[in-house]
């Protein structure tokens, strides 16, 4: 859905990835504090303090997105880097799902988000790993989870319901999308 922002937000990326770089951080290292990030994000969700816990799941969003700018600012961007950013962003999908069921979200649309998520992502790797390209394939990529998940945290302390409700919309979603990558995928192998 959100993949025909990619060249505005890496006008806004570049000079913050830049940044890292002067201050001399690796891709590697903001791949990680991106991680790091999003537990303090969890704490914060544990602590019940919503507002900050909205801070560090952005905070780490960004670092996802600067990571891949900074290796390539650098000449560093390979096979190394990717596998960890890919594995880590993992983790961090988790760790902002984990953060709606602390808030008492439904654990089963959690459940299926997180199995939604997951699967969708393993698509994406398992196609591109035999030749195929699977970015903007399907209606929910990671930025668009990461996006809806942010308009959850928002919606929490005003509109429980319909944060509930989107919920559920999201876990749906995350199933149809893995469906229409596997037709995608499977019809473009030969």
């Amino acid at each position: 859905m959100f993949e025909n922002l990619r060249g505005f937000s890496k006008r806004l990326i570049t000079p913050m990835a830049r940044g890292l770089l002067a201050v001399g951080l690796s891709a590697d290292a903001v791949t990680s504090l991106g991680l790091i990030l999003s537990f303090i994000y969890l704490v914060f969700i544990m602590l019940h303090s919503l507002p900050l816990a909205i801070f560090f799941m952005i905070a780490s969003a960004v670092m996802d997105a600067l990571d891949g700018e900074v290796a390539r600012l650098k000449g560093m961007s390979g096979p190394r880097g990717a596998f960890l950013d890919s594995t880590l962003d993992r983790v961090e999908d988790l760790v902002y799902l984990i953060g709606l069921l602390l808030l008492g979200y439904s654990s089963v649309a959690v459940t299926i988000a997180v199995g939604g998520s997951l699967i969708t992502s393993y698509i994406r790797a398992k196609a591109e790993s035999l030749g195929q390209t699977m970015r903007g394939r399907g209606i929910l990529e990671r930025g668009d989870r990461l996006i809806i998940i942010f308009i959850i945290l928002i919606l929490t302390p005003f509109e429980h319901i319909v944060a509930s409700y989107l919920i559920d919309v999201f876990a749906l979603l995350t199933v149809i999308t893995f469906v229409q990558r596997i037709f995608i995928g499977y019809r473009s192998i030969r």
